[in-house]
């Protein structure tokens, strides 16, 4: 929405909306920044405009203000070591799948770089190049820092992240030209200025070639194939040997052209190209709506129990990757995985909670109630639930049992 208002040359509406995300979401400060530095930097060599450039930067600054003010009262740093070793548990053990570049960088990403770099190409000469090209290479210096110098405050930042609406708006352009060429082909007729065709033949040939060999070593497609070779790659093959087709076939497009608008194919293509579109429109509203009422994950028996015996003042220990558990039941946890807190001080001791539990549930017998008494005295647990039975433990009462879960409560003393 910010790009759109910034082409409609609404450079202050643009700076709001980005104020708006940065607030709902502070992970978007940085892109918020990015996209307002981009913007002053195009007023500056476009318009030569300083004054104008320096009153925006500065009204987004003041726009952001409250938001950095609530970041730096509830999680500035304790302390120098604290801290560090906060962003060490958040960095290296509870989300290295965001923060850590060799863990996150894989054929997905490459994808989503060639998309990007491709979207740009096409809107070289317009406009929205430049809002594109910034943010991206603000994306790949920052990144590229990051890795040189392990910075885990640069790594929590998530630099990478402005690829969240990058990749949209690139897809959406390409998708856009491909639907413009679609038209173009049969709804004029080409002329030598309008198509080059050894260049175009050439890119179809290397193109189809490349899809192709692509389809053929079966576990570059998609993240996680299956080795072998299944739907994807013969989707990839066909599309291949499309590009080729059509690699063979430029010299009559023409022709082809002229004939189709003859027989008045062009309009059935169309409306064929338009319905296609409003089909896939529908789906995508029904298949929301499905989702929006599939039941919620984890509603079980089990769970059921639990949220129905639920007394004020219960805490249920739950093995940490059950994380849908407390959303399913409702009902205070002493832990889970999933959930995490950010003041380094209490992201310390949910680092700790997680720790004690997997102990628990990886001892038995008097290991397991020894460390079950403790948190019970040092954090007031009440409830156990496990995937099996707790046996030499006599501060546990067994409460209900199913397929899934056991589920006892802890005996005080």
């Amino acid at each position: 929405m910010s790009i759109y208002a910034y082409l409609r040359d609404k450079p202050f509406v643009a700076i709001v909306c980005l104020a708006i995300a940065a607030t709902f979401h502070s992970t978007y400060l940085l892109s918020a920044a990015v996209l307002t530095c981009t913007y002053m930097a195009v007023i500056v060599v476009k318009d030569k405009d300083y004054r104008k450039a320096l009153m925006l930067g500065t009204t987004a600054f003041v726009l952001v203000i409250p938001i950095l003010i609530y970041n730096y009262l509830n999680f500035r740093p304790t302390t120098a070591d604290i801290y560090a070793q906060a962003q060490s548990i958040l960095v290296d053990y509870r989300i290295p799948h965001h923060a850590i570049v060799t863990s996150w960088f894989g054929k997905s990403t490459l994808l989503q770089i060639i998309v990007v770099a491709l979207s740009m190409y096409l809107v070289r000469s317009t406009k929205i190049l430049p809002l594109l090209l910034g943010p991206f290479l603000a994306a790949i210096t920052l990144t590229a820092a990051q890795l040189l110098t392990g910075n885990k405050t640069l790594a929590l930042l998530f630099p990478w992240r402005i690829s969240v609406f990058l990749v949209p708006i690139a897809s959406s352009i390409i998708i856009a030209s491909i639907i413009s060429v679609i038209f173009q082909i049969f709804q004029q007729s080409f002329s030598k200025n309008w198509l080059k065709q050894r260049p175009t033949q050439l890119a179809l040939l290397i193109g189809g070639i490349t899809i192709v060999v692509l389809s053929l070593v079966s576990d570059f497609v998609g993240i996680g194939a299956q080795s072998g070779f299944g739907t994807k790659q013969f989707l990839g093959i066909i599309v291949g040997f499309g590009l080729l087709t059509a690699s063979l076939t430029v010299a009559h497009w023409q022709e082809v052209s002229r004939v189709l608008q003859q027989t008045r194919v062009v309009r059935l293509l169309q409306a064929a190209i338009i319905g296609a579109i409003i089909l896939l429109g529908i789906l995508g509203v029904r298949h929301t709506i499905t989702l929006l009422n599939t039941p919620r994950v984890g509603i079980t028996a089990s769970t059921r129990f639990i949220a129905s015996t639920y007394q004020p003042g219960n805490l249920y220990l739950i093995p940490p990757d059950l994380e849908w558990f407390r959303l399913a039941t409702r009902i205070p946890i002493f832990v889970d995985f999933k959930s995490h807190p950010y003041k380094d001080t209490e992201l310390i001791e949910w680092f700790n909670r997680v720790e004690i539990a997997k102990d628990f549930y990886a001892s038995s017998g008097d290991t397991a109630c020894s460390i079950l008494q403790n948190m019970s005295d040092k954090y007031g647990i009440t409830h156990v639930i496990s995937r099996s039975s707790i046996t030499n433990c006599g501060i546990l009462n067994e409460l209900y049992r199913d397929t899934d879960f056991v589920i006892y409560e802890v005996q005080s003393r």
